[in-house]
């Protein structure tokens, strides 16, 4: 990034940097693309965002990381946090 790579790049399957982080489970890069403004819910050409490409590929921290926090109480539901959620009480 700091040599200039694009953050919104995505390859022929329209997947990004942080849905390869994810499924790589590299929890630090992941972190580190979140804090430079990657989209975490940009979709794939599945229409998968990271958190969903993730599920089942990626580790349990490694998705706690993609979703860095908790919502604030009046949001709504987000539908990544649900698939989260699902995930994390089926292991």
């Amino acid at each position: 990034l700091e040599l200039g790579a694009d953050l919104h790049a995505v390859d022929h399957e329209r997947q990004s940097a942080l849905h390869i982080a994810v499924v790589s489970s590299r929890r630090e890069i992941v972190r580190l693309l979140l804090a430079r403004g990657i989209d975490r819910h940009g979709k794939n050409a599945r229409g998968e965002s990271a958190m969903e490409y993730g599920l089942g590929r990626a580790n349990l921290e490694t998705m706690k990381a993609l979703w860095g926090e908790e919502p604030a109480p009046h949001a709504a539901p987000d539908p990544d946090l649900l698939a989260m959620q699902r995930f994390a009480l089926a292991e």
